[in-house]
């Protein structure tokens, strides 16, 4: 809301002018800028995330061996643990007190209860099947799970049983690279499958960590961390299941980010409810849903939502954001609590993860829902998610296939710093800061309904403090936002839309209602608004209030009034003939009106009906 009116008073405060060619993104969280044709490294500037994405699966790779959760006990090696002590019933298995090391391949199946206790898999190039079969494990100085070396481990919850996993807050181990930093920790990777139950403590640091690849079949998952919940590094794939996840960071991540094919997360399925201090689902190359039920909180919820103390709009008096992320943002107001640990998070000495490639010990907070570094990707699913931050960020491009949307976010619903693409789907956001952010922002279909404090959808080339330097209050940075086609309804605070750029219409059906002060109008765009079809309805306030541009294709009707029209005024056109065209109702007080449809013609004469009294008015 604030961009056009501010960007003269912004500027004098600016040390230097930001030119941009494209859609370039600065999002705080990755400082390398992308144009076209530009040949992108694996990793931004400082090289703490990743840029680039080449992942070509369109799905999870499931091997047959990871779909196959069957064992055949009378081939299978019996681990009978009893508190202090363990019987081993087979091969491939020795025990020292109550540490037990697997060296051989095969099947391990686990039961009783290992009070202190450690597994240990040192089967080098070989595949190993744990079978978790009413297996209890606490162990309080390193992983009670580890796995050392191995081809690939399959850990296997059997059938009608509940298995238990917890560590220390404190490892006996050295603080190398290689060292355990997970209850359950592997070093290659890792797949679970079966039908049982799974509950993992993490007091140390991660719940369920692999270095390489990390899958999950099936199963039911109960995860408390004092740190991330799942983390593969190389990526991680989920077929099915059933997940609670409890962490004090990130619910669900991966962190490769120096391979363009790696680093991503990919979901096919399964029920997910995350309750994270950090980001719900954090992906460094690609986050892609193709199905899944998702309930997410992150950062305490979108009313812990913070805006940068001090700002605001100088004639709304409505408050602005400082960047995309919230790392250097304060709380909207004394009495409210942020997020945990607002400003920065040091990570503790014990806590370090040698699957995040960054070096620096004070990495920046964010608490947003789904996050990709590179690109989202959403091909339905249901989702509830209750953000502190962003709802759904990318710092490249966000795509929307389908799926069902309910949000409240503390800052945007659905933010990319590149292209933002929603071609289906039911989007409801009851509460956020703006709504829908991009460069690009494009609509092809679905619905949208939400109420935003500042900008409804807001299309920008670069971060929020970059567009004040765009050289002039009306520059042009050449963002554009596209409608084609959807039933689109907007109550804003801010601008209904706001383009740095220029917008477009082409078809669909859009409300929008307010914003009601003078600072901010339904349409507030740079270049031009060129509507050449679809259906249009909206009313505010008239001091920043601008209409379609004059060569659009389709007629429009737009009147100031004399006086505030009240809210729940009904507002109908009709023709010379007393048939009527278009009817809607204002939902805030209002001063001002635009109508469009392809009734509509240029230079005709109509009914207007404000209340139930007639005026004549020419299309535009």
């Amino acid at each position: 809301m604030y961009r056009r009116k501010n960007k003269i008073i912004l500027a004098l405060v600016l040390c230097m002018v930001i030119s941009l060619a494209g859609c370039n993104s600065t999002d705080s969280d990755q400082t390398t800028e992308i144009t076209a044709g530009e040949q992108a490294s694996v990793t931004d500037a400082d090289g703490s995330h990743a840029v680039k994405n080449n992942v070509t699966l369109t799905t999870g790779s499931y091997s047959d061996k990871e779909l196959d959760d069957s064992y055949d006990e009378d081939k299978s090696t019996l681990i009978q643990c009893n508190e202090d002590k363990v019987q081993i019933d087979g091969s491939g298995a020795s025990a020292d007190g109550q540490t037990v090391t697997i060296s051989t391949e095969g099947t391990y199946i686990l039961k009783g209860t290992l009070a202190d206790g450690q597994i240990i898999v040192n089967a080098a190039e070989k595949n190993v099947q744990l079978v978790f079969d009413g297996i209890q494990i606490d162990y309080s100085a390193s992983a009670p799970i580890y796995i050392e070396q191995a081809k690939n481990t399959y850990i296997t919850l059997a059938e009608n049983t509940e298995n238990y996993i917890s560590d220390g807050s404190e490892y006996a181990t050295d603080s190398s690279e290689d060292a355990p930093t997970a209850a359950i920790y592997s070093k290659d990777d890792l797949t679970f499958n079966g039908s049982g139950s799974l509950e993992v403590v993490a007091n140390y640091n991660n719940a369920i960590q692999s270095k390489d690849d990390l899958t999950f079949i099936s199963g039911v998952y109960h995860i408390t961390s004092v740190d991330d919940g799942i983390v593969g590094k190389d990526s991680v794939s989920i077929l099915d299941g059933t997940y609670t996840i409890e962490s004090q960071s990130d619910g669900i991540k991966s962190t490769n980010n120096k391979e363009s094919d790696k680093g991503y997360i990919m979901i096919d399925g399964g029920d997910f409810t995350i309750t994270a201090e950090n980001d719900g689902i954090q992906a460094e190359t690609l986050l892609h849903i193709n199905d899944g039920t998702f309930d997410l909180i992150t950062g305490g919820g979108y009313e812990n939502g913070i805006t940068t103390a001090g700002e605001g709009d100088m004639m709304s008096g409505n408050g602005m954001r400082g960047g995309k992320d919230m790392d250097q943002q304060m709380p909207q107001n004394e009495n409210q609590e942020g997020p945990p640990d607002a400003m920065t998070q040091t990570t503790p000495d014990h806590a370090a993860d040698p699957t995040t490639e960054a070096t620096d010990a004070t990495t920046s907070e964010s608490y947003k829902g789904l996050k990709s570094y590179v690109d989202v990707l959403i091909e339905n699913g249901t989702f509830s998610i209750n953000s502190a931050d962003d709802a759904i960020h990318s710092n490249n491009n966000v795509t929307i296939e389908n799926g069902t949307y309910t949000i409240n976010a503390g800052d945007d619903a659905m933010h990319a710093d590149q292209a933002m693409t929603i071609n289906d789907g039911e989007i409801n956001v009851p509460n956020c800061y703006e709504g829908i952010e991009g460069c690009t922002i494009t609509i092809n279909d679905g619905t949208v309904t939400l109420t935003a404090n500042d900008d409804g959808m807001n299309s920008v080339n670069g971060n929020d403090e970059s567009d004040a330097t765009m050289g002039g209050m009306d520059a042009d940075d050449g963002s554009t936002l596209t409608i084609n086609g959807g039933d689109i309804k907007v109550m804003a605070s801010g601008d209904g839309l706001d383009s740095n750029g220029s917008m477009s219409m082409t078809g669909g059906i859009l409300e929008i209602q307010g914003p009601t002060n003078g600072g901010n109008g339904s349409f507030d765009y740079n270049g031009t608004f060129t509507l050449t079809g679809g259906t249009v309805f909206a009313c505010g306030s008239s001091q920043m209030a601008q209409t379609p541009s004059d060569d659009s294709a389709q007629g429009y009707l737009s009147e100031n009034w004399s006086s505030n029209i009240a809210a729940g005024t009904t507002i109908s056109i009709s023709n010379q003939s007393g048939n009527e065209l278009a009817n809607f109702t204002t939902a805030v007080e209002s001063q001002w009106f635009c109508i469009s449809s392809s009734k509509l013609e240029s230079g005709e004469t109509y009914v207007l009906n404000v209340g139930g009294t007639d005026n004549s008015i020419t299309a535009k």
